[in-house]
């Protein structure tokens, strides 16, 4: 599951990172503390309640300290970053520092949450957004065991009595140990239905998960991890809609580091992550049509020329 998550991330650095995005300088910038950088676009938040991209940079410093397991983090900017925002990157050499602790990328990955979708929630029509928030879930995917429900997603069942939830629970239970089978088609059938409930069946399975059964654990793991990834889809998907009209327009492939070439347009690498996405799932019928468009879409943005490299 480990490898199926990262692909995207691997696509883009071997993409993104070559030819064009080789010859692009690095900006001037510096390492600066995680904890300095969430200090000082917090004070840039409190004086700025109404600029999204506050959120959206505070929630990116907490994406990029958890998906880079730094406790550092470039910044390319001049000046007091609680008073204008910083452009933030991952360190283009990571420093021999002492990594987050467990429970320190755990809080970073629910802080990327809340604050990307507060950015959201300003500014619904925002690509970058909507790839950010996609972003963290895909990566999120890789410690969602030790989160289980996603924060903000509630369970449907919340109104119910308690003799209903009793039932729920009766009937998760049966379920979960299916997928202890030696039978594959009923592990499958039995991993297909808890798919369908899994904002209930999760406290369930993380109940299994901490147990001895290293087979049982594997199975429960990657339900954990397939609700978190199926969950970054529609934003992937949202953030091409909302950028592929403005990106088809572009002349030339943009120049700029870190993530040069075609990975710098919101369209493209969203796109790019759908389609892994859904291809590893395995597409339904209803999506075939929008997969051949986008990938229409992602050909032409790949025909683009180089920029002009005349002085």
């Amino acid at each position: 599951m480990k490898a199926k998550r990262i692909g995207s991330v691997i696509l883009a650095a071997a993409l993104g990172l070559t030819g064009l995005a080789m010859a692009a300088k690095p900006p001037e910038g510096a390492a600066v503390p995680v904890e300095k950088l969430i200090t000082d676009v917090t004070t840039y938040i409190n004086d700025h309640a109404k600029d999204a991209n506050g959120y959206y940079t505070l929630g990116r410093i907490h994406f990029l300290a958890f998906s880079e397991k730094t406790t550092s983090l470039l910044i390319d900017h001049k000046g007091d970053v609680a008073q204008t925002l910083p452009r933030v990157m991952p360190p283009i050499i990571k420093a021999k520092v002492t990594p987050p602790t467990e429970e320190q990328l755990i809080a970073h990955v629910r802080e990327a949450l809340a604050n990307i979708r507060k950015a959201i929630e300003m500014d619904g029509k925002n690509g970058l957004y909507h790839m950010e928030l996609a972003s963290i879930l895909e990566r999120g995917a890789e410690i969602s065991d030790k989160i289980g429900l996603i924060p903000g997603d509630t369970p449907a069942a919340t109104e119910l009595t308690l003799m209903e939830k009793q039932r729920n629970a009766i009937k998760i239970g049966p379920l979960i140990e299916k997928l202890g089978s030696k039978d594959m088609q009923v592990r499958d059938t039995a991993a297909k239905e808890l798919r369908a409930q899994i904002v209930e069946a999760m406290p369930h399975l993380l109940w299994y998960f901490r147990g001895n059964d290293a087979k049982m654990k594997t199975r429960v793991k990657k339900l954990i991890e397939d609700y978190w990834t199926a969950k970054a889809v529609p934003s992937y998907l949202e953030a091409y809609k909302l950028a592929i009209a403005k990106d088809l327009e572009i002349q030339n492939i943009p120049l700029d580091y870190p993530s040069g070439g075609l990975y710098a347009l919101v369209s493209y690498k969203a796109g790019k992550s759908y389609i892994h996405l859904v291809g590893d799932r395995g597409e339904t019928d209803a999506e075939k049509e929008l997969l051949a468009k986008m990938e229409k879409d992602l050909e032409t943005l790949e025909k683009k020329p180089p920029p002009s490299c005349k002085p």
